[in-house]
């Protein structure tokens, strides 16, 4: 829907989940492996020949394949093993380094629409930028614990997922029709849009304490 894009992500996420259920369940690793090299293969084919992109984020689906398999088997090693503290945070550094450089080298990405730029560039900066946010995040969760006001974010994210665009456009109009500001201020700037991200998110909270306590049945309670 042109007026809530980011809601793909769940139809995208419920078709991975549902393919990964019945393809994935009763394999041995290496079948998994090849599986998943298939999936990425067909990503890469359809991302450059094929002109359309396809109907409930299958194209989509192909790529997100990859991500979803290495994240289940990322998890069963954490379970086993754990990463010593020195050890992620020069990975923490590594992957930083590696997901600037090829962010910079790549185009635009719009995973979306499959548009990857360089289809390799895309999977290593993908790659490296997940580490990155995971290592920051245990970090950040040692840091301050079990934070309240994290929590109810991280519980809410279906909300600022379905939300966040919309409230951003309109914040916008409240700057420039309300307060004479030029649109160009939100364009290749920083302060103004972590001003803007940060408003945005505590008008997704809200709206989440609205659903939560007189319309649960959005949220699907």
């Amino acid at each position: 829907m042109v007026h809530d894009i980011p809601l793909w992500f769940l139809l995208c996420l419920f078709i991975v989940e549902v393919v990964y259920h019945f393809l994935y369940k009763t394999r041995t690793r290496i079948q998994r492996w090849l599986i998943t090299f298939t999936f990425g293969i067909m990503g890469y084919i359809n991302y450059k020949f094929v002109p359309i992109v396809l109907p409930f984020s299958l194209g989509t689906a192909f790529v997100g394949m990859m991500f979803y398999f290495l994240g289940n088997e990322i998890a069963l090693y954490k379970r086993k093993y754990k990463t010593p503290s020195l050890l992620q945070f020069l990975l923490l550094i590594v992957s930083l380094c590696i997901v600037t450089y090829f962010s910079i080298i790549n185009e635009r990405v719009y995973l979306y629409c499959n548009h990857y730029g360089n289809y390799l560039y895309f999977i290593l900066a993908a790659l490296s930028g997940i580490y990155m946010m995971f290592a920051l995040s245990d970090y950040i969760s040692k840091v301050f614990g079990n934070n309240s006001i994290i929590r109810y974010i991280s519980n809410n994210t279906l909300v600022i997922c379905g939300f966040h665009l919309m409230i951003y456009t309109l914040l916008k109009g409240i700057a420039v029709y309300i307060f004479s500001m030029p649109l160009d201020i939100f364009y290749g700037t920083v302060l103004p849009n972590v001003l803007l991200t940060t408003v945005g998110l505590v008008c997704c909270c809200l709206l989440a304490y609205l659903f939560n306590k007189y319309y649960p049945i959005v949220l699907g309670k």
